[in-house]
């Protein structure tokens, strides 16, 4: 009874977001089609080359990230690591160490710019 609620639920959901999009389609679909014979003087024309590379440059980001991401899961990993090869009555050493490591670390963090995330 509870997984065929659950399920009631979900179709519901997707009903009303397949409405929401075939709405949204629709609605690219005008504007799209006002200015498909636009000249270089519309907004909107002058405009989709910035948007076309803004979208790019962010899909850059995004896979650096990924990457930062991976390396600092490789690095954690590689630490455990030594933490393992060192034995046991290392760990107090190595809690020191890391400690006077993560002062001067970079993390995806330390590049944040304040104020500098895009708003959409």
């Amino acid at each position: 009874a509870r997984l065929q609620t659950s399920r009631d639920v979900a179709q519901a959901d997707y009903a009303m977001r397949s409405q929401d999009l075939d709405e949204c389609k629709a609605r690219f679909d005008l504007e799209e089609q006002a200015h498909s014979v636009c000249t270089w003087n519309c907004s909107v024309q002058r405009a989709a080359p910035f948007y076309e590379k803004r979208r790019m440059h962010e899909a850059k980001i995004e896979a650096q990230l990924a990457v930062l991401r991976s390396l600092e899961e490789r690095l954690d990993q590689a630490r455990q690591t030594v933490a393992v090869v060192r034995g046991p009555g290392a760990a107090s050493t190595l809690s020191s160490e890391r400690s006077l490591v993560d002062f001067g670390e970079m993390t995806l963090q330390s590049f944040e710019i304040a104020g500098g995330a895009p708003t959409e």
